[in-house]
């Protein structure tokens, strides 16, 4: 049966860099999207960052994320808590400097994150990134081009990482993504109805994609069944129990 489905391609843009220059102890932030194709309705996630610019450890006391995103596209829904370090505090609190967090509708929040108290370990921003939270959405209309961004500041709401030095703040570049946010049909790239050779003959350009460009976004739409972000073998099995052409 035919279906439409979102794919979730992601490009990342560096919006800001501490004083123009990269020295010991800076820490960027990024956001990792798994790129998945969903459901209209169906959550994205979004896995935000702390990167060591150096290839030292970075220790992370306290974290503020000034987001913003377009509301008519995506839909915050709040965080998932799975990375590695167990956080004091991590969410979206109610009382964020700036207020931005009173109405978490209308395409602007900050995200807040709080390091345990010693004799406890703190977080440790690596050089291949702490995964701090996961932030989720829900795609709630198409798109060509959406982007969830974080930004330097919103009026008093400012992004800041403070390290071991209290009050220090030492974030580097914000690497927000941009979404493409399209309709699909399941196995049926040709849209005629069936899933026929003809189907299988894109289905084999396809093998392998996992690139993210236009036309991974494209195969994935079309034959990414297990939302990995991959066209493989447990692809092909989907597809080819859905055959219903010549």
């Amino acid at each position: 049966m035919n279906g439409h489905k979102f794919v979730i391609g992601v490009v990342l843009a560096s919006t800001s860099l501490l004083g123009g220059k990269c020295f010991a102890g800076i820490i960027d932030l990024e956001f990792r999207p798994s790129l998945q194709v969903v459901a209209p309705g169906e959550t994205v996630s979004v896995g935000l960052y702390a990167v060591s610019v150096d290839e030292t450890d970075d220790v992370i006391s306290v974290m503020d994320v000034v987001l913003t995103w377009d509301p008519a596209i995506l839909s915050l829904q709040g965080v998932v808590n799975n990375g590695p370090y167990n956080w004091l505090s991590s969410g979206f609190p109610f009382n964020a400097i700036g207020g931005l967090n009173v109405d978490l509708t209308d395409g602007d929040a900050t995200y807040t994150a709080r390091s345990r108290f010693a004799p406890q370990p703190s977080a440790i921003a690596t050089s291949n990134g702490l995964l701090v939270t996961t932030i989720q959405f829900v795609a709630v209309a198409e798109s060509s081009t959406t982007t969830l961004s974080i930004v330097e500041s919103i009026g008093i709401a400012t992004t800041k990482v403070v390290g071991d030095i209290p009050g220090f703040d030492v974030h580097g570049q914000l690497n927000g993504a941009t979404f493409v946010v399209q309709s699909c049909t399941d196995s049926d790239p040709d849209d005629d109805g069936d899933v026929d050779l003809v189907d299988f003959a894109a289905f084999q350009q396809c093998f392998g994609v996992s690139s993210i460009d236009q036309f991974a976004i494209d195969c994935l739409c079309s034959f990414d069944s297990d939302n990995d972000g991959d066209i493989d073998l447990t692809d092909f099995d989907s597809f080819a129990a859905g055959i219903t052409g010549p």
